[in-house]
Order: structure tokens, then C-alpha cells, then sequence
């Protein structure tokens, strides 16, 4: 697998006159993890959704792949996995039957990947277990596997090892570096912490703005 470029041009966004992102330019190679860190109010969330195709209000461009998101968005959106701090799960339904309805693959591949990802991300045993009765660390690992279920050539995760233990994201951890070597582009947002440090080949830091 050959993962996605993903290239950036003076990246300008704000709310209501509060600068966000002010003109940031960037250029993330295939196959790498990129960190992403900074104070809360720094604009790590709102710099993930634009590379996630999930805000597109901004001024300046977003290149993935070599294709402008702004008129070919749509092409690539299966292949761009985003995991937002927020989970998108279905609470009175199991883990396993979760990862089937978010699944774009056929039944066997849908059950090859649940296997894979459960054993990896360590959740066979709570797999028939209910959402809305799982910790919050148990979430966490649960809405990146949603995500990985279809094999994202770009992954987009927003603050991924919060929650976790430390067995957890060694865990975590573990799987991403395999998926890097697949030729996986990431692009994770965190604290400066030993997890980013561990796993990222490069990090980028952003600093909050002030009223214009």
C-alpha cells in the first residue's frame, strides 16, 4: 500500500474574529506519522477536520494525494480514516456488531478484520459487549478500530491515547507503527507526552491565537 501525501498552503481559519490556524504550510509524506501538539484552543482539532474532509471552510489549499480537496473531495473520501475524540457508536448495540455496520468489505473480510483489530487492539473480551456498558478507554479503542476497519490509506486521529492505560497504548502504539510500515500515512493529534514522542517520525506544535 502506498499511502497519501498530504500537502498544505497557507491554511488561514477563524471563528467569529478568533484566529485559529494562521497561514500554516506543510508538506506530509507518504507512509509517515505526523504528530500534531498543542494547548487545548491551539487548533489541532480544527487542522484534523479539514485534512478529514469534515470542515471545509478555510482560505488557502489542501492537497492529498495531489488532489485538491476543495474540487475532488469526494474521491477520496473512503480512503481517509478519521477518528474524532467524540465516539460515533451506536450504544445499545455490541462492539463487534458496531464494527460490521461501519465495514465497507464483504462478510469475510468484514470477520478477518474484526479478528485482526480485536486481537491487536486488545478487545476480544468485551468484542459482545454493548457500548453504552464499556469504560472510556474501552471506547476509545473501539472508535479507532471503526475507523481501521476499511483499511484507510490517510489516518486522521484526534487525540487517540487519551483514556488509555499504559498497557493500552503500547498497544495502540504497536498496531500503528505496523500499519506505518504498510506505507499508512497518520496524522495524530496528542499532548506532548511518550506516546507521540514513541510513534511519530515527525510532530508539529501549534500555539494558540488571540482575538484579531
Amino acid at each position: 500500500m502506498i499511502g497519501y501525501k498530504v500537502d498544505i498552503s497557507n491554511l488561514y481559519k477563524e471563528y467569529k474574529k478568533i484566529v485559529v490556524i494562521n497561514n500554516l504550510s506543510l508538506i506530509i509524506k507518504p507512509g509517515t506519522i505526523t504528530g500534531v501538539c498543542g494547548s487545548n484552543g491551539a487548533g489541532k482539532t480544527t487542522l484534523l477536520r479539514i485534512i478529514a474532509l469534515v470542515d471545509s471552510e478555510y482560505k488557502g489549499s489542501v492537497f492529498i494525494n495531489d488532489f485538491d480537496v476543495e474540487k475532488s473531495g469526494k474521491l477520496l473520501r473512503n480512503d481517509i480514516g478519521y477518528v474524532p475524540q467524540e465516539h460515533a457508536m451506536y450504544e445499545e448495540l455490541s462492539v463487534k456488531d458496531n464494527l460490521k455496520l461501519f465495514s465497507l468489505n464483504d462478510k469475510q473480510k468484514t470477520d478477518e478484520k474484526i479478528a485482526e483489530l480485536s486481537a491487536a487492539l486488545d478487545m476480544k473480551e468485551f468484542l459482545k459487549k454493548k457500548i453504552n456498558t464499556l469504560s472510556g478507554g474501552m471506547k476509545k479503542r473501539v472508535n479507532l478500530a471503526m475507523t481501521l476497519m476499511n483499511e484507510p490509506k490517510l489516518l486522521v486521529a484526534d487525540e487517540p491515547f487519551a483514556g488509555l492505560d499504559s498497557i493500552q497504548r503500547e498497544k495502540v502504539i504497536i498496531y500503528l507503527s505496523k500499519l506505518a510500515k504498510k506505507g499508512v500515512t497518520q496524522i495524530i493529534s496528542s499532548h506532548v507526552d511518550e506516546s507521540i514522542e514513541k510513534l511519530a517520525d515527525n510532530i508539529i506544535y501549534m500555539e494558540e491565537h488571540s482575538k484579531q
